[in-house]
C-alpha cells in the first residue's frame, strides 16, 4: 500500500512556474490555454521545439519583454501549475551543461577524458558549434526527458509537451516598469546560480503589486555601500 501510494504521489506531482508572453495574446490564452507554437513561427533565431511550451523559474519577465518586442502589446506573466510527467529539459541547459565535452583537455583528469571521449555523446557532440549543439538536444529531448530537474535547477527553464490547458493558469499579472527595469538576466547558468532567489522574491513581489527591491536591497548591501561610498567621499575630501 505504501509502495503503490507513492507511485501515486509521483503521477500526480504538480509544480508551479511561470511563463512570459504579450497581452496580444492574452485573450486567445483565456480561451483556450497556452499552446506549443507548432507550424507558426519561432521568435527565436535558434528555433524552439514546435510542440512545446517553455517555462521557467526566474526569467518570465526577460522572456515576456522578448515576446513584445516580435509581436507587441504589452508584456505579460502567467503563473501555472503544470504535471511534472509533461517536463522536459530546456535544450539551453543540455547544451551549457555539456560544454567542454568537444574539447580536448574537457579540463578534467586524463581518466576522466578517456572515460569522457568513449561516450557516445562526446562524439555526437565532436565538432560542433553552440548552434548544433543547441538542435542536436531540440532534436533528441525525449532521450533527456529525465533532466528535466536539473534543467531547472541549472538554469530556471525547462519545457512543458502540449497544451497547457486554462485550468492549469493560475493567475497572470503585467510587470510595472520598475518590475521590468530590475529583470535583464543573461540566461546562463551562472548567472542563474548567482541570482536564482533574486528573481524568484522578484517574481514575488511582482505578483503582490509590491514596489520591486533593487539586487542590493535584497542582498542588504544598501546601507553597507551607502557607508563605503561616504568614506569614500570623506577621504577624498581630506
Amino acid at each position: 500500500m505504501e509502495l503503490f501510494t507513492k507511485i501515486v504521489y509521483i503521477c500526480n506531482m504538480k509544480i508551479k512556474l511561470y511563463h512570459g508572453t504579450s497581452t496580444v495574446y492574452l485573450p486567445m490564452i483565456k480561451k483556450h490555454g497556452l499552446i506549443p507554437r507548432y507550424n507558426s513561427k519561432s521568435n527565436w533565431k535558434t528555433k524552439s521545439r514546435p510542440d512545446m511550451i517553455y517555462l521557467t523559474s526566474a526569467y518570465p519577465i526577460h522572456f515576456a519583454e522578448h515576446a513584445i518586442n516580435e509581436h507587441g502589446g504589452k508584456p505579460v506573466v502567467l503563473e501555472v501549475e503544470v504535471d511534472v510527467n509533461r517536463l522536459y529539459p530546456d535544450e539551453d541547459f543540455l547544451e551549457q551543461a555539456t560544454r567542454g565535452m568537444s574539447d580536448e583537455g574537457n579540463g578534467g583528469s586524463d581518466e576522466e577524458v578517456k572515460r569522457v571521449k568513449k561516450g557516445r555523446l562526446w562524439n555526437n557532440l565532436k565538432g560542433l558549434d553552440m548552434e548544433q549543439r543547441t538542435k542536436y538536444f531540440r532534436d533528441k529531448l525525449e532521450h533527456y526527458k529525465h533532466h528535466y530537474e536539473d534543467s531547472l535547477r541549472g538554469l530556471g527553464t525547462c519545457c512543458h509537451k502540449g497544451i497547457i490547458k486554462t485550468k492549469g493558469i493560475i493567475r497572470h499579472v503585467i510587470p510595472n516598469k520598475k518590475t521590468r527595469a530590475m529583470s535583464d538576466p543573461s540566461i546562463h547558468i551562472d548567472n542563474f546560480r548567482v541570482l536564482a532567489d533574486y528573481y524568484a522574491h522578484l517574481i514575488k513581489q511582482m505578483f503582490n503589486n509590491e514596489d520591486p527591491d533593487s539586487y542590493w536591497d535584497f542582498m542588504g548591501w544598501s546601507e553597507h555601500y551607502k557607508e563605503m561610498i561616504g568614506e569614500i567621499r570623506k577621504k577624498s575630501e581630506e
